[in-house]
Parts: structure tokens; sequence; C-alpha cells
């Protein structure tokens, strides 16, 4: 929507990522183990009682093939957009070992993006008490903006 809106020659302000990545890194797009993995932690951290004999394969098919499109999805040229990360500052696991400052989104700009590091992680930065930390870098960043 960005790239749309430059393309109109509109003027912008603000352009937002909630711990959003650009693109993951080779690595997990072509495993589906780590997917299956990182799938499975992200259903724990949301309930405690699930356990990895729970997790139907159909479940898993759904959500690989949803991987398996976003890593075919084509980034617009976004290089000249100036964008702010608010980035979850606690890493599942999983992810760790595919960590990015700024999500690979700086594969992507001139300029790195500002990043908020909000409290929390990927799932929970919404939620309280993560939500007053989000808000806050929310707050921060809109005053920050030259109109």
């Amino acid at each position: 929507m960005a790239r749309q809106l430059a393309n109109q020659d509109e003027k912008l302000a603000f352009v937002g990522l909630i711990d959003g990545w650009a693109k993951y890194p080779k690595e997990a797009n072509d495993n589906r183990e780590w997917f299956s993995q990182n799938l499975i932690n992200q259903l724990k951290s949301l309930d405690k009682q699930f356990s990895r004999e729970d997790l139907p394969e159909l479940l898993l098919d759904l959500h690989w093939h949803r991987q398996q499109l976003l890593v075919k999805h084509i980034l617009p040229n976004i290089s000249d957009i100036k964008l702010t990360l608010f980035k979850a500052k606690q890493t599942m696991g999983v992810i760790k070992p595919l960590e990015s400052v700024y999500n690979n989104w700086d594969y992507h700009c001139k300029s790195v993006p500002t990043v908020y590091l909000v409290s929390g992680d990927h799932f929970t930065m919404h939620f309280p008490p993560h939500h007053k930390s989000l808000a806050k870098a929310f707050k921060q960043a809109l005053a920050e903006i030259d109109f």
C-alpha cells in the first residue's frame, strides 16, 4: 500500500511494521521440520497445554502451504520508503538462529528502519502487560514524525 501511495506522489509520513519480517531467511523457508517446530512453539506459547502429539497434520499442512505462498511473494521496490519497526524484545527459541536486528527489512531499504523495541515476544507484545510498551513506542514514533 505504501508503494501505491508513493507512486501517486503522496507523502508518506509514517509506515509502521509490528514485528513483521520482510522475508524469512532461506534456511527457514525451505525447511519443513524447522517450520513444524516453529509452529509448535508458537502454539505452545499460546496454550501451555499443547503438546507436539496434538498437532494435527492438516494444521501443519495448512500453515506450511501459507508459508510457501509467503516465500513466493515478491516485495515491491520500497527502497525509497522510510520504515519504522516495532520489534519484540524477546525472540522465540526457534527463531533465534535467524535473528535479524531489522527483521530483514534492511535488505530492501536505502536506509535501515527505525527500530523501537517492545517488551514481550511476537505474540505477547500486543497483550497485557506488554501492550503498554507497544503504545508508548507508537506514541514516541508518532511524536517524531516530521509533517
